[in-house]
């Protein structure tokens, strides 16, 4: 799973550079210019959290889901052993009663 911080500062960065550049002119920007691009930046870094919160939203999801699916065939595995070790059982009893003389 990437670290937050770095997808966040990535993003960032990356937003920097593509829009930031091109506003700033020479060595020196405004502050209205500044603010801007600051609010830009927060929320390309908010972008970037939510979207990683989603994504390990689903890969939970998608792990509870195979969990469960493990479970309930285990749980259908173990229960036909129980049924075909109950028949048996109840054959075996049966055919111990017919040699013991108790059925016919």
């Amino acid at each position: 799973m990437p670290d937050l911080h770095f997808l966040v500062k990535t993003q960032v960065l990356n937003f920097i550079e593509a829009e930031g550049c091109e506003k700033a002119s020479g060595a020196t920007m405004s502050s209205k210019s500044f603010q801007g691009l600051k609010e830009q930046a927060e929320g390309a870094a908010k972008d970037a959290a939510n979207s990683l919160g989603q994504a390990t939203q689903d890969a939970v999801n998608q792990i509870t889901d195979a969990s469960q699916k493990a479970i309930d065939k285990a749980s259908k595995t173990a229960q036909d052993g129980v049924e075909k070790a109950t028949g048996q059982a109840a054959e075996a009893m049966s055919g111990f009663g017919k040699k013991c003389g108790l059925k016919k």
